[in-house]
């Protein structure tokens, strides 16, 4: 079950602990690694799927990015984004919206998970060190952009800083949307 937030009618965030139609099967994974300032014991681990919706000017820009972030010891944070291949149309979209509208396409097409990492990479700070593993993405064949991917990744940071810290991922997630 997804957590819907608002922030008027025009930027919207679903939350939740998985989306198994959003699973998809990479063909290549790019990684990156951000040195951060917190370290924390090793093994815990948290799970979430972001989708948001965003409407830009009567454009609408969708995206769903999820994953596990699996602490470790040290001060680094790496990162691996499975990608799906070069971005194609007519792909079945099979993948469940929380946000409601049409299903989304399983997958993470290069041009996004690079996107994603960068996304990710700005956001990694509030991370303690540990790695975080995309697995789950989907997109909209007309409404997903770089730009959407990004947000939502940094959203998915904000999400399981949440939950490891204990808390309720609402506020940052509100803040957020004020700020797009």
């Amino acid at each position: 079950m997804a957590t819907i937030i608002n922030e008027g009618a025009t930027r919207r965030v679903a939350i939740s602990a998985d989306e198994p139609t959003a699973g998809y099967a990479p063909v290549s994974v790019i990684r990156g690694t951000v040195t951060v300032a917190a370290s924390v014991a090793p093994g815990g681990r948290q799970r979430a799927v972001v989708e948001i919706l965003h409407n830009v000017g009567g454009m609408v820009q969708r995206a769903l990015v999820g994953g596990e972030f699996v602490t470790g010891p040290g001060t680094n944070s790496t990162f691996a984004v499975g990608a799906s291949g070069p971005l194609t149309q007519g792909q079945s979209a099979t993948c469940a919206s929380a946000l409601g509208g049409r299903p989304l396409v399983p997958g993470l097409p290069d041009e996004f998970a690079e996107s994603v990492l960068a996304g990710l990479t700005a956001a990694a700070v509030q991370l303690p060190g540990g790695a975080l593993t995309v697995d789950r993405a989907a997109y909209d064949e007309r409404g997903s952009s770089r730009h959407s991917f990004g947000l939502a990744a940094r959203l998915l940071v904000d999400v399981l800083v949440a939950q490891l810290t204990g808390q309720d991922p609402g506020p940052r997630l509100q803040a957020a949307l004020r700020g797009w």
